[in-house]
């Protein structure tokens, strides 16, 4: 038979749990554990900012690469309003984005898409009125 010496109830001393950075409410505040309130961030995209991002993106210009004696940053480019409509149109005029040759991608599915088909009529009497069709 096993024998612990001393017995482990009869230690006189308690635990004690270590403290950690979570232990410290300074550094652990309840905004930051609270997952109740942790509600999705609304983003806005104006009509402005969306047509120069299409017109930015639409072609990326080539940049050279920087003289050896220029030590002044790249200047920033000259924004100006242009309206939504007016850089949709832009691009595409600018390249057809599809074709028939070049077709956007399809969304994969894991099943096959039904396609109906008729089935031959179930045994019924030729003379009476039979509105059912059968499909497969």
């Amino acid at each position: 038979m096993l024998s612990s010496w001393p017995p482990p109830g009869s230690r006189p001393e308690r635990y004690a749990t270590p403290a950690t950075k979570a232990s410290d409410p300074a550094q652990n505040p309840y905004w930051k554990r609270d997952v109740r309130r942790a509600y999705p961030q609304i983003s806005v995209v104006t009509q402005d900012g969306l047509a120069s991002l299409l017109i930015a993106h639409a072609e990326a210009p080539a940049v050279a690469p920087p003289a050896e004696g220029d030590k002044a940053g790249v200047p920033a480019p000259k924004k100006e309003a242009v309206d939504l409509t007016a850089a949709i149109a832009t691009i595409s005029s600018a390249r057809k984005a599809y074709s028939e040759s070049n077709l956007p991608p399809k969304v994969p599915t894991p099943f096959k898409r039904w396609i109906p088909e008729r089935a031959p009529d179930a045994p019924h009497d030729p003379t009476a009125y039979w509105p059912m069709l059968l499909v497969k």
